[in-house]
């Protein structure tokens, strides 16, 4: 084998080999893991769809048993009140498709509440489903009347009355009736919503909802069929969700890689081709020159020069050789020391982006609750008074005739319709901007020490360690007072009443900082994030809306400041508040 022909067989085994076995293994390791991350991604997307599912189901229950259950008592009622009760249990959510209330033998008692097909879509009931009559026969059909009488509540088989109808699943609680009866209230449940959730943002991925025989209640197409990469999620009843796409389309990708890299490979082989025979004749002449002196030089012919273009070129190879090693070794240094800088530039930077994307995610749920939040309180707002004040009238009522069960009830409903107004009130003041309105300079240190005066400490000890010289901040005192006090109040009931309490101001470049770190239990790492997210809440016995850290949050962000929160469980935490000083006017968001 000539030299040419070995130098070309180097080159290609040396270069191209490796590179395609490489380039080959890489790409079965990238298929296997976008294969594997795509299954992950349908089981996620599935298991996402089954918790929705579930959650309508649950949050149905829920909605429903407090009220039919203990809160109407159905027996005690005029048949024209049950009829308004069953109204109002209707109403509870929109996805009622119809509602009505059998005796202890099943049998109807009054009329079924539901939105007639011929109505207009103004009336009381227009968010609802409308219903035929063929819809209402088979809603009585499959009410799991007998379960519910045994178990307290079930749900039942679902159906479709109308073709391209949303399905209707029966729902029934069971409830005390007149002589120790147990009646049922039952209610048809509309999947449309649900439905419409499961498919939003599909894109070419279905999403369907499928009973326990298999059959499709939402989306269309055959489940499981063998051009579809399928993932299943079960629900508790039986029911699951399947979240499939088109094979071709979902390994499309996937194919396309496949291709280039072996479109890659063979342009590889081509290019080390063409390099080995350039090297091949760049080495051959010189070599072939050498080999000239040498048999001269064996035969003795000591005057032989080979004028080698690039005098010594092979001689001071080794020697250009090291001195590019040394060269090299240089450069890498320099290199790993830029790439260590970069590194934690790119993760501050990174930790940073992530940072202020959490607080604009924050900002986004905060800002979405306020503008929902405001008309849910105008919506609320009138009606609660109307039953505050008759629920008022009736325990004076009761108390005047001595009626002392039912002023007992009034009593528990006139509490509760206070707590609904508080909400109520919470959340006008969340829809309410307030940004600018009574701004002024302050110190930092005298609205934390005006905030602490207001909070029953009990036996809790204060730590103070305030800077001096602060610089003034620009903001709305009575909001800040109110945003520390309930920091404070958070502090003083995650402690039970006794701890320590440190209270620290301190100044940066153009910032001040007030803490108010806690001894308290802490809070878990996987709730920390939570807990500025509206109507979420720490605290073992919850009797509060669930916005005091959410007002907190809307506080500070009007005041163009940032909050940030650090807990160890059962060590405390710590709530820092950063504010822009009134002299540069910065904008932490």
């Amino acid at each position: 084998m000539t030299v040419r022909a070995r130098l070309l067989v180097i080159v290609v085994g040396v270069a191209l080999v490796p590179l395609a076995l490489s380039g080959l293994g890489a790409m079965q390791v990238h298929q296997r893991a976008y294969d594997d991350k795509l299954r992950e991604l349908h089981q996620t997307r599935a298991e996402a769809g089954a918790m929705r599912a579930q959650q309508f189901l649950d949050r149905a229950v829920e909605s429903l048993q407090l009220l039919v259950g203990s809160t109407i008592r159905w027996s005690e009622l005029s048949d024209e009140e049950r009829h308004g009760a069953l109204a109002l249990v209707y109403q509870q959510t929109p996805d009622i498709a119809m509602a009505t209330l059998l005796d202890g033998r099943g049998q109807g008692i009054g009329e079924a509440v539901f939105r007639h097909v011929d109505d207009d879509g103004k009336g009381p009931y227009a968010a609802h489903p409308a219903a035929t009559m063929e819809a209402l026969s088979a809603f009585a059909q499959h009410i799991p009347f007998a379960a519910a009488l045994h178990k307290g509540g079930a749900f039942g088989k679902s159906f479709r009355a109308d073709a391209g109808a949303a399905p209707i699943l029966p729902l029934a609680l069971s409830t005390a009736g007149p002589r120790g009866e147990r009646w049922v209230v039952a209610v048809g449940l509309s999947l449309r919503a649900l439905c419409a959730r499961l498919s939003a943002g599909g894109g070419e991925t279905q999403t369907l909802l499928v009973d326990e025989t298999g059959a499709p209640l939402c989306g269309a197409g055959r489940v499981d069929a063998p051009e579809m990469l399928t993932a299943r999620a079960k629900l508790g009843n039986g029911w699951e969700v399947v979240s499939q796409q088109a094979r071709a389309t979902a390994f499309a990708a996937s194919r396309d890689l496949e291709r280039q890299s072996l479109l890659l490979i063979a342009l590889s082989l081509v290019v080390a081709l063409t390099a080995g025979l350039l090297l091949a004749r760049r080495i051959i002449r010189p070599v072939r020159v050498l080999t000239d002196g040498a048999v001269e030089l064996g035969r003795g012919n000591f005057r032989q020069r080979l004028h080698l273009p690039g005098t010594d070129e092979l001689a001071r190879l080794g020697a250009a050789f090291d001195q590019m090693s040394d060269e090299v070794e240089k450069r890498d240094v320099e290199l790993q020391r830029f790439n260590a800088e970069l590194q934690q530039r790119v993760d501050e930077r990174t930790r940073e982006l992530k940072e202020a994307q959490a607080q604009l995610l924050q900002s986004q749920k905060i800002a979405a609750v306020s503008s929902l939040g405001a008309g849910i309180a105008h919506e609320i707002n009138n009606p609660l008074t109307s039953v505050l004040g008759f629920a008022q009238i009736l325990k004076m009522r009761a108390g005047r005739d001595k009626r002392p069960d039912d002023e007992k009830a009034l009593v528990l409903i006139e509490s509760e319709a206070q707590r609904i107004k508080q909400i109520v009130q919470t959340l006008l003041t969340f829809s309410q901007g307030y940004a600018g309105e009574g701004f002024t300079e302050l110190d930092a240190n005298q609205v934390l020490e005006l905030a602490v005066k207001q909070v029953p400490l009990g036996d809790v000890q204060v730590v103070r360690e305030l800077a001096a010289e602060l610089p003034q901040i620009v903001g709305n005192p009575a909001q800040l007072q109110e945003a520390i006090i309930q920091l404070l109040k958070n502090a003083v009931t995650a402690m039970k009443g006794r701890g320590k309490l440190t209270l620290r101001t301190t100044r940066a470049e153009g910032l001040v900082t007030v803490e108010v770190a806690d001894t308290g239990k802490g809070i878990a790492p996987e709730v920390l994030p939570k807990i500025f997210d509206p109507f979420f809440t720490t605290k073992d016995d919850w009797r509060g809306e669930g916005l005091g850290l959410t007002l907190v949050h809307r506080i500070v962000e009007q005041h163009h400041g940032r909050i940030r929160a650090n807990s160890v469980v059962g060590q405390g935490s710590t709530f820092t508040l950063t504010l822009p000083a009134a002299t540069r006017r910065a904008h932490l968001l």
